[in-house]
This record gives structure tokens, C-alpha cells and sequence, in this order.
């Protein structure tokens, strides 16, 4: 980092490369004699002035690594280390960068003891005569290898060789215009002072924010430029930004360097993983994007508006071709505007093509199909709206063709081909409330899973109405769902529940991946004791989609072959990105929910659900039922509002909280029951007092629970205890049936 206004008095101090070279800083060379205040404290008694650092020249005569006064002219071996680790990266980074550009100014580089605010590693300072001031505080990098260190050093340097080489930099500089490229071709040179070490790999640039916000991250666009252009590039490019000024003259100077499409190609490329990296190979694949608003293409249209379109990044758009039509797309034809787009969700790499002809997607029959579009513009507008894109769709002719996968047809032939088996057990207040095995079959091409015994972890997935009637349960990785049963009445049924047409499985799966991945990135871990089947296991936990969640994940490699990221249910197979092998995710563990697995294999069994008839379920919006609610409509979501912010204000799990909490979930079924015209499945208000002390009785036996003590001898009274915990898991299922049966418009949302 860069600090942008004159060194500071700074109490600091300075080390040594051997003793015998060390000298005090009032020795430092008599040319930098506006720099005395900051080697020399005030008069002492006698006169003269108290000494502040230590000098430690470096061997080529002209650098100098500073350390406080405190660390003395023998350093001990840590502070040592630090020096000479600071005297190699002032080596390194003069032996790289002198062929390419001025580094002729004296480098002083000062180690201080205390913190630098803001916990960065280092900061250089505007230049001072002929020498250039870096500082880091040795608690901010100690905890850094020796290789994190070194690249800290030098990217500071690379500060100081920008400042050197880009003319008049000073009077033109303006931090909060330019500071992301200052910083980003500092981190540039340093990744080409140490093209191996990749501590620049922890700062990948975010495709979905602007590159002028984006401090650091956007080194990957000058190592882009690198590639296409050479290193001596860098320098004039970043003198002719800085020096246009921000606004308008920049933009038209980025259009007519056709910047514009070099940042375009420049983030495809980088999200399939085709940057070189400076130091061979590839920059790791950039996969953060905001995939969260689809855009459906209506069936009786031929094009939808596009708005909101931001200047200066990629604006991310997810296009949903309806089920059962083939479509052919059509390049938005503004010059103003770059587009690429991907097709294939279910790949490991991101195919991603530049948009600039007429574009045929093959459709699905029974799902959506979701193809991404990315467009990017540097126009003077912070803002496009109202970009028409253009579209035809086909009918399909081959929907009774299912390759692998399973249809989303609820009446089909299902296939799955893997078996996971294990425990289940609900959470009360951190303990389990008694461990139920469980089976579910798993089809290994769509991540689809069946379960055909009932059970607690098929409770908590759907309302279970047909207890008695139960046949099976199938889900699809996006959340839809369908449930068969026989009906006294009709025979074999099949209601289909949660029908999900935002977004494909193939978009979940990788929703899902660039969730989990980010998850295991950034949780803590350590090592659990191994799995009876699948060995040495690593335990990861963190925050998952802003809750705290535990996974248990495997070390080995898994043999069995999956086509999408994860199969499974929470516990499964996934596709380890970073390794490249599949593994095992053992264990799964909430606030409110545990599993863990003993086993998964091959497993092969074929479903037939011709035979079942749909169940009536309104799954389209009742607009006529809405509006006959009127202001009862409105009136229910303001008060679902109100309810949400009183939660925030009372005691989490109290029993005023989950009053609050039943209201609010009863108002949610409500509005889903009027939104698909289902009147007799609206909740009464009196039906909270009901749940609410079904709930307290809950309570009442999970603390009679915990508060009992094993005796000091006797196994009587604990196997009591293990009674009683199962006894409130009981209680518990019936408590959870109780709620689902109730909310029957909105399943699974208990």
C-alpha cells in the first residue's frame, strides 16, 4: 500500500545485515538532509541529539533497511531474519526491474515495531530527494512465510519503480481515481519480481464490480495486457491513464485504444482460466459473478429488455429458455457494447464465446435452459437501459429422448445408479434427539436423488399428508420435487411440489459450487479422527450461505465418477476443484440438523412412475385470488415486515421470538395459499397459540433432559438420560409434522 503525502515523523528504528555494517541513522548519507527530523530525536540533556534507528547497508552501497532503536546493533535471530529477508527482496526486485524501466533512486526500507493501521502489510512513501521510503510493521508480517515477506518488500518497490517511471506522477496522481491501478501495477511488478511465489493469487479480480474499484484485484487485467503487449507495455499504459484525465476524456481515450474489448476478452478469458500467469501456467479461474436475476424469454414474444447495464464491468445476466423449445439468439448490435456468453452450466470450465454472431442453443424438454450473457461498455453513461435483445424459439421434437439423466416428467421412468446410506438425527440445543438410519439412491449424471422409506430426513424435506400411502420421493438439484403415494380414491399419485423454474439444475450446480468452494476457502479446519470407510478426514466450518454450518470432508480420492459438482443430500460426492479428485463429504452438521454417512456405492435401480396421475396443485400465481384479497394481501406482507424486524430486537429462541416466528410463517403460507387461489389451506391466528405451546412443552422436556447427571456409579441413570433424549426426539418429529401439515402452502418451508 501506498501512503499519498510526505513521510510522517515516525519513531522508528533500524536492524542490521551483519554487525559490523550496522550504523546509527544520524551516519546516513548527508544528501537526504530533509530527511535529519527522522533520523535524530531531540536534544538530550547534554545537547545532543537521542539516537532513533539503526542503518543497515545494504551490500550494493546504495539501500538501506531500517530498525528501531529497541532492536540494537545485534538484532536477535527473528529480527534478523527480517532483515535479511528485506536486504534479498531489495536484491531481487533491482535485478528484475532494472532492465525494463529507472530504479536509481536509493531504496530505504524501515521495519517498526508497532502495528500500521489498517493491518496492511506495508506502505510505501512519496519519493524525498533522490530516495524512496517504504515502511512494514513486523507484527503485520511476521506471521507471513519467508516467501509472503519477500513479495511484500518487493511490491512496495514496485510502488517506488512506478514512481520513478511515470513522469510527474506526483502532481498528477489522484487517489481516489487512480489508486486501484497504482496498487494493481505494484502487485503486477511484484508477481514479476517473484513470478512463483503466487501470494498474488489470494486477490482474483471480481468480474462483477467495476475495475476502477477494484484496489489490487486488477493486476490480473495488466498481466492480460502483459501478455498481449510485453512488460514494457505496463509502464506507458499506466503514464497515459493516469495522465488522461478521469471521466469522460479517460473513457474516450479507453475506446480508442480499444481497451473497451481488451477488458472484455480479457474477463472471459480469465473465467475459463486462459491468463497465463507470469510464472507459467494459468491465473486461477475467476468464477464470482452475481447470477441472481434471471431474464425468461416469453414464448409469444421475440425479444426482452435488458436495463441497468453498469459502465466498466461485466453485467452478468442469466437467460431461461423456456422448457420444450430450441432457440436461436441474436448479437446485440450496438458497437458501443462487448458480449460474450456461455452455454453449458455442467462443465468444469467456463466455455465462455464472444457474442458477435447468431447464436442456436438446444433447449430441454422438461426444464428450463440457462444460458449466461455477460455485456460490458465504457460509454460516458454510468448506466444503459432499454437494450433490446432479440430472440426465435423452436418447438423440440425429440423431448421423449432422456439421456442419463432423469426426466423432470413426473410421470417417467427413473434411474439411479448410486446408494448413500447413514444417520440422521434433528438438533436441540446442540444435542441430537436420537439417530435414525437412512438410505436414498442417487442418479450420478443430474444429481437427482430418491427415497423410498420414510424417514426423518424425508420430513424434513415435504409435508408428509400419505404417511400411510407413501411409495417415494424424488428431488432434483434446483428444488424441485414430487412425492408419490396411492390414494384411496384415485390409485398411484404423484404431487408435485416446489416446482422450480427460475433457474436449471445445471445453474444450481454451479451455484452450489462457487458457494461451497468460497465456504472451504475461507473456513477454519482441522483433523477429525477417520472414517471407518473413507479414511482420513479433514473437519471445515464456518459461515455457509451467512450461516454456521460444519462439514467433514474426506482426504481421499473417490473412484466413483459424478457429472454434476456435488451429489447427494447436504453429506455426498463432490468434485474438489482445487485438487482435481472427487471426495467425500462424511459428515453434515447445523444448529438444527445432523448427518453423517457410513457408506456410498454403486447401486442400480430403475423407478417406474408412468403409471401416476398428477395431483391437482395449482402451481401458477391465482391473480383473480389475489385480487379479491385486496388490501388483506398488502396488509400481510407489511405485517410479515413488522414481525421480521421485531425478531431482531428479542432474544433468539425465546418465547417471544418464536411467537413472532410462527406468525410470520403462518402469514408466509397464507400469501402463498392465496397466491395459488387455495383458500382452505389459509391458517387461522389461532393456531400460534397452539404451536406455541406444543413448542413450550418441547422445551419443557429438552431441558429435563440436559439438566440430568449421570450418577458417579451405575450406567442406570444414563441410559435414562438417552431414554429421554429420545422421548424428545419424538416429540420433536411430531412437533415438526404438526407445522408441515399446517403449512401446506408453503412445503418445506418449516
Amino acid at each position: 500500500m501506498k501512503r499519498l503525502f510526505s513521510l510522517m515523523v515516525l519513531l522508528i528504528i533500524c536492524a542490521n545485515l551483519s554487525y559490523a555494517q550496522c550504523i546509527p541513522c544520524s551516519e546516513l548519507p548527508n544528501d537526504h538532509s530533509s530527511l535529519d527530523a527522522y533520523r535524530t530525536g531531540p536534544d538530550d540533556a547534554s545537547g545532543n541529539p537521542t539516537l532513533r534507528c539503526w542503518a543497515h547497508p545494504h551490500p550494493n552501497g546504495s539501500d538501506y533497511v531500517i530498525t528501531p532503536n529497541s532492536w540494537g546493533r545485534e538484532p536477535n535471530a527473528g529480527r534478523q531474519g527480517l532483515i535479511d529477508l528485506t536486504t534479498q527482496a531489495i536484491s531481487d526486485a533491482r535485478e528484475r526491474l532494472s532492465p525494463i524501466g529507472n530504479l536509481q533512486s536509493h531504496l530505504y526500507y524501515i521495519l517498526r515495531d508497532i502495528d500500521i493501521a489498517g493491518n496492511h502489510h506495508g506502505e510505501a512513501f512519496w519519493p524525498v530527494d533522490n530516495a524512496c521510503w517504504m515502511h512494514s510493521g513486523a507484527a503485520n508480517i511476521r506471521a507471513l512465510s519467508n516467501d509472503e515477506i519477500k513479495f511484500v518488500v518487493a511490491h512496495e518497490i514496485g510502488h517506488c519503480f512506478i514512481m520513478e517511471n511515470v513522469p510527474n506522477y506526483r502532481n498528477i496522481y489522484d487517489a481516489s481515481t487512480d489508486i486501484w491501478m497504482d496498487e494493481s501495477v505494484a502487485e503486477f511488478f511484484a508477481s514479476h519480481i517473484y513470478p512463483t511465489f503466487n501470494f498474488e493469487h489470494q486477490k482474483i479480480y471480481i468480474s462483477d464490480k467495476s475495475i476502477s474499484t477494484q484496489k489490487y484485484r486488477a493486476y490480473t487485467f495488466f498481466q492480460y495486457y502483459n501478455t498481449l503487449n510485453g512488460i514494457e507495455s505496463i509502464i506507458p499504459l499506466l503514464t497515459d491513464l493516469v495522465e488522461v484525465s478521469p471521466g469522460a476524456p479517460r473513457l474516450d481515450y479507453i475506446r480508442d485504444n480499444n481497451l473497451d474489448a481488451i477488458f472484455n476478452e480479457f474477463v472471459f478469458n480469465l473465467m475459463q482460466g486462459n491468463v497465463a500467469d507470469i510464472g507459467g501456467g494459468f491465473l486461477p479461474a475467476s468464477r464470482q459473478m452475481d447470477l441472481s436475476v434471471p431474464t425468461d424469454l416469453p414464448e409469444d414474444e421475440d425479444y426482452v429488455v435488458l436495463d441497468n447495464i453498469e459502465n466498466q464491468l461485466a453485467n452478468y445476466f442469466l437467460i431461461n429458455i423456456p422448457p420444450g423449445y430450441d432457440a436461436t439468439l441474436l448479437p446485440i448490435e450496438r458497437e458501443d457494447i462487448h458480449a460474450f456468453i456461455k452455454e453449458d452450466f455442467t462443465e468444469s470450465s467456463f466455455d465462455i464465446c464472444p457474442f458477435n454472431n447468431t447464436y442456436m442453443i438446444e433447449g430441454n424438454c422438461n426444464e428450463v435452459k440457462t444460458v449466461l450473457l455477460s455485456l460490458s461498455h465504457f460509454t460516458n453513461n454510468d448506466v444503459l437501459d432499454d437494450i433490446r435483445f432479440y430472440y426465435e424459439l423452436e418447438g423440440k421434437t425429440n423431448c421423449d429422448e432422456v439421456e442419463g439423466g432423469n426426466s423432470l416428467n413426473p410421470q417417467s421412468i427413473y434411474n439411479f445408479d448410486l446408494r448413500m446410506e447413514g444417520e440422521v438425527a434433528a438438533r436441540f440445543s446442540g444435542n441430537n434427539t436420537g439417530n435414525y438410519n437412512f438410505s436414498l439412491l442417487i442418479n450420478s449424471t443430474d444429481g437427482s436423488i430418491c427415497i423410498d422409506e420414510e424417514s426423518l430426513i424425508l420430513n424434513a424435506l415435504t409435508p408428509s399428508n400419505h404417511e400411510e400411502d407413501f411409495q417415494f420421493f424424488v428431488q432434483f438439484p434446483n428444488g424441485s420435487n414430487r412425492r408419490y403415494f396411492l390414494d384411496e380414491d384415485d390409485g398411484p399419485v404423484v404431487q408435485v411440489l416446489n416446482t422450480n423454474n427460475t433457474l436449471s439444475n445445471e445453474a444450481f450446480n454451479i451455484l452450489k459450487e462457487e458457494r461451497f468452494e468460497d465456504f472451504r476457502l475461507n473456513a477454519e479446519t482441522e483433523e477429525v479422527d477417520d472414517h471407518p470407510v473413507f479414511g482420513s478426514q479433514i473437519l471445515y466450518y464456518g459461515e455457509y450461505n451467512d450461516e454456521e454450518f460444519e462439514f467433514t470432508i474426506s482426504n481421499g480420492h473417490n473412484t466413483i465418477s459424478i457429472e454434476p459438482y456435488h451429489v447427494g443430500l447436504f453429506c455426498g460426492l463432490f468434485q474438489d476443484r482445487i485438487e482435481n479428485r472427487t471426495r467425500v463429504i462424511t459428515e453434515f452438521e447445523s444448529e438444527f440438523l445432523h448427518i453423517q454417512i457410513s457408506n456410498i456405492e454403486p447401486y442400480q435401480k430403475t423407478i417406474d412412475a408412468t403409471a401416476y396421475q398428477v395431483s391437482e396443485l395449482p402451481l401458477q400465481p391465482n391473480i383473480q385470488a389475489i385480487e379479491e384479497a385486496g388490501e388483506s394481501f398488502a396488509e400481510m406482507g407489511e405485517e410479515i415486515t413488522n414481525i421480521m424486524q421485531q425478531m431482531q430486537t428479542v432474544e433468539p429462541g425465546s418465547m417471544e421470538y418464536m411467537e413472532l416466528y410462527f406468525n410470520q410463517m403462518r402469514l408466509s403460507n397464507n400469501i402463498a395459499a392465496i397466491t395459488q387461489g387455495r383458500n382452505d389451506w389459509v391458517v387461522a391466528e389461532g393456531e400460534v397459540d397452539s404451536w406455541l405451546a406444543q413448542y413450550s412443552s418441547l422445551v419443557a422436556q429438552q431441558e429435563a433432559c440436559e439438566n440430568m447427571v449421570c450418577p458417579p456409579s451405575g450406567p442406570t441413570y444414563c441410559a435414562e438420560k438417552e431414554q429421554c433424549f429420545e422421548f424428545a426426539g419424538r416429540m420433536e418429529m411430531e412437533f415438526s409434522n404438526t407445522m408441515r401439515n399446517a403449512l401446506q402452502a408453503i412445503p418445506g418451508g418449516f
